[in-house]
């Protein structure tokens, strides 16, 4: 066991281990996680904001009540879009 220590990957997992470095990879990672969350929860939000309008965007392009009601032309977009 001795020799192993003494060996160039012995000498650095010892080295590792003196720092305290499983330590220092634990709060690293934890102050990494609490930086990204609010960033995280403000993509999110603004994902569900932009995703809402385009639905609503959606909805109004694709409405037929008011493209077909009193035209003079032949509506060409279907008016059960969605049933099934």
């Amino acid at each position: 066991m001795a020799r192993l220590m003494e060996s160039v990957p012995g000498r650095v997992i010892r080295k590792f281990l003196e720092d305290q470095a499983p330590n220092w990879a634990a709060l690293i990672a934890w102050n990494a996680l609490f930086a990204m969350f609010p960033i995280v929860i403000f993509a999110a939000s603004l994902l569900g904001l932009v995703l809402r309008l385009f639905g609503q965007a959606n909805d109004r392009i694709y409405s037929t009540s008011s493209v077909c009601s009193g035209v003079d032309r032949p509506c060409s977009v279907s008016s059960n879009r969605h049933s099934r």
